[in-house]
Formats: structure tokens, sequence, C-alpha cells
């Protein structure tokens, strides 16, 4: 069974603002593609943080000069039934820390500004606050999909350096499942899957990226599965998406992340650049509960959201 939302209301932010056009259905997949970073709990950073895509935190953006959005308008096209977010940035906690700033759609913040949130280039603001976003609808669905990820058979395997698998699942899928430590003996990563959907599935509660660790180029269609991590620390450039919903994921201080980045905490010094996911998952491990809260382009109020369940 696949979950998604279906929007059903729209709650009008002040005087004046209409309800919107129903929009299209939304699942953990759709996620995926949209946002560049989603955090469940609290992004903290030692330097200046910047996130190409849209940015979904769940708790505390606790960061200096943290930038949102720079890429939203060219990089996330309209899905098939017209609706496309419209916020560059949800913070569910608190804005803490100075010289933050959005540069596309809306902000929406569940708590409290404690200090300056700037609207930049196409940015609608001012920022919405006081918004009550169900964090862990989200947070849930995820851990759900990483683990529905993991029990995937394998069709390849890594082999020495290369990432390699020539037949593709039923659903079009390549799966390929490593040991942490393995991966992290690898310096210099490459991929023979003939360009399909690659699923990656990493097991072991930490990993490092090596200090000669070679993966510069950008895979939309690879997502790597941390699904039992506690740690991953990317410390050089990385080219694909991350999902690692129970870990606390360290991105910098070298190089940049090319892809989405799924965790529970992020510790970020490097820039997060809007190569997002753009695979397609086997639809049994696309799971989104109700509750969640999103803008959609062109809507005056905030779209509510129920969940609806319907055969893949």
């Amino acid at each position: 069974m696949r979950t998604v939302l279906n929007t059903i209301a729209a709650v009008g932010l002040m005087a004046g603002l209409t309800a919107p056009a129903m929009a299209a259905p939304l699942d953990a997949e759709l996620m995926l593609k949209e946002y560049n970073l989603i955090v469940f709990g609290d992004i903290t950073s030692a330097g200046t943080a910047h996130v190409e895509g849209r940015t979904f935190i769940g708790g505390n953006l606790d960061a200096n000069q943290f930038q949102a959005g720079l890429k939203v308008s060219n990089v996330f096209p309209t899905n098939a039934n017209d609706s496309q977010f419209d916020a560059a940035l949800v913070v569910g906690g608190d804005i803490n820390g100075s010289g933050a700033k959005w540069f596309a759609g809306n902000a929406i913040i569940g708590g409290t500004i404690n200090s300056s949130l700037e609207s930049q280039g196409s940015a609608t603001g001012p920022a919405q606050t006081g918004v009550a976003i169900d964090v862990a609808a989200v947070q849930s669905a995820f851990e759900q999909m990483s683990l529905d990820l993991s029990t995937l058979d394998a069709t390849g395997s890594l082999v020495g350096d290369t990432f390699t698998s020539t037949t593709a699942n039923i659903d079009g899928v390549h799966v390929i499942n490593v040991d942490a430590a393995d991966f992290a003996a690898i310096s210099d990563l490459k991929f023979n899957v003939g360009g399909a959907t690659t699923i990656i599935n990493v097991g072991g509660t930490s990993f490092e990226t090596p200090s000669s660790f070679n993966f510069n180029n950008a895979y939309q269609n690879v997502i790597f599965n941390f699904f039992e991590a506690e740690m991953v620390s990317i410390t050089k450039t990385w080219g694909a998406s991350i999902l690692a919903p129970l870990a606390q994921v360290i991105v910098g201080p070298g190089g940049s992340l090319k892809g989405t980045v799924v965790a529970n905490s992020v510790v970020q010094s490097m820039e997060v650049h809007a190569f997002s996911f753009d695979g397609t998952l086997p639809p049994d491990a696309v799971p989104l509960p109700a509750g969640f809260v999103l803008m959609a382009t062109g809507l005056a109020g905030l779209a509510g959201v129920r969940s609806k369940r319907k055969r893949a």
C-alpha cells in the first residue's frame, strides 16, 4: 500500500485570503524531489551554510548566515497536476543565530524568529510564523521508507570500487547492499548500473568518507540509504542523495553535497547543491502519513492535508 497526502483545505492567514484549488497528491518520494534538505531535528552550522533548494527543518535553525532556496525557481519543475510547493524554507522550531535568508516563495516558521530572517530575490515575504507543523508525521514516513528500502533483495554488489548491477528488479530498480566499513574503504567511487534508479543500502551505525574519497559527479538517480546509521560524516564532495533518518549527518568542511539529504539532525559547513533525487522508488516504499503542512504555488493560505490510501 502506498500512502499519499491530498490537499483538502486552505487556512487564511490574514483578511481577504481565499482558498486555493485542490493540489496534487504528495508523498515522501515527491518530498525527496522537491526538497534539497529534510531535517527532523535541529540544524547547526560552524560557518556559512547554503542550501540551493528547498529546506525543511523540524527543529531549530541554529546557524549564522544560513541561506535557503537560492536556485528553487530553475531547479524544481511543476509536477503533473500543476501544483508546486512554494515554501523555500520550513522551520518547525525557532530561528536563532543571525543573517538567515530565503530566496524564493514563502518561509513558514513554527516557532519564534529570535534573530534576523530576510527575504531575498523572488521570495514573497514576510515569513509566516506560529504555524503548527506535524514533524513527527514526516519523520515517521521517512523512517518507514528507509526500513522498507533496506529489506529489498539485492540485484548487484560492490565490485572493487564500483557499485555494479546489470539487471534491475521487477520495479526497474537496482539494489546494492554494502557494509559501511567496506564502503569507507573506497577511494574512487564508480557505478555500473546503466543509468537506472539505484538504491545503495549501507549497513552499520556510522560512516565517514575517507580522506582520499572521490565522488565529484552528480548522480540524481542514486540514493544511499543509511538505514541504521546514527552518524554519517561527509567531509568531501558527494554526488548523490542521502537517506539517514536516524542519524546526525555532518556535511563539511570541504567540497559540496549534490543531492537530497534526509537526516535526524545536521551539522553543516558545506554547500548543499540542488541536484535533488530524480529516480523512481518502488511504490511500496513511499509512505507519508497525515498531518504535514506545505505551501503550494500561488496559495494565499496554508494547505491542510490528510492521508489517503490507494493501491500501488
